[in-house]
């Protein structure tokens, strides 16, 4: 029953609207490069570096990394617990600003067919800097091609709400959401990447008004 529950809350996650939003043509390049370990029994300790291009790919603004674990308590679930470091600057001539933020992690994965793999990500985070917390909540739908014989490609599609708490603008909690098409590749042994394109749409601060970015994800990964 608790596995028909999941596909059924994954399922309605992604029947849900995305918020209207006004389309810019400018790109972001978004560069992921994690790393897993898998240690005996079910943890797995993880790191991750992002960088980040805006203005057509043009100008460096984001850099961070998070660390931490997993543990899973079983098959289906598993939980975690991340320490995450970022810097950001709004140009060329501005500073970087770091900030740090505790990342809690609650995580579920239901096999419904080899082609068909039903996941969910939840992610609650504390911001050091505001002091104010955020819900991520991640629903994804991967499908493995295998079965066609391509057996290091899997495809996959998934839409992250984010709902932020304690807003003193004109944002509402539902201030934030991202959708992502693409493809995965197990290239040699632990060596993988990732290819995909994601919409972000964002609620203004100061109007509350919705505006979306294009931007070209990348990832370069190991698992051991």
């Amino acid at each position: 029953m608790r596995k028909q529950l999941l596909i059924a809350s994954a399922l309605a996650a992604f029947l849900v609207c995305q918020p209207a939003a006004e389309a810019k043509d400018d790109w972001e390049w978004w560069l992921y490069t994690p790393v897993s370990y898998k240690m005996a029994g079910d943890v797995k300790l993880d790191a991750q570096g992002m960088f980040r291009w805006k203005n057509d790919m043009k100008d460096y603004f984001y850099r961070g990394v998070i660390v931490g674990g997993s543990y899973s308590l079983c098959p289906w679930v598993s939980v975690g617990g991340h320490f995450w470091y970022k810097e950001v600057r709004k140009d060329k001539s501005s500073p970087w600003v770091y900030t740090d933020t505790y990342v809690g992690n609650l995580n579920f994965q239901y096999q419904a067919a080899d082609w068909l793999v039903f996941k969910e990500n939840n992610r609650i985070e504390y911001n050091n800097e505001n002091y104010k917390w955020t819900l991520r909540v991640k629903p994804r739908v991967d499908f493995p091609l295998a079965w066609l014989g391509l057996k290091p490609l899997t495809l996959y599609v998934d839409n992250e709400f984010f709902f932020k708490f304690d807003l003193d603008d004109e944002r509402d909690t539902f201030s934030e959401n991202r959708f992502t098409v693409a493809a995965d590749v197990k290239i040699a042994g632990p060596l993988g990447a990732t290819v995909a394109y994601r919409s972000v749409a964002k609620q203004a601060s100061s109007t509350g008004d919705w505006s979306n970015t294009n931007v070209l994800v990348t990832s370069a990964k190991l698992s051991f």
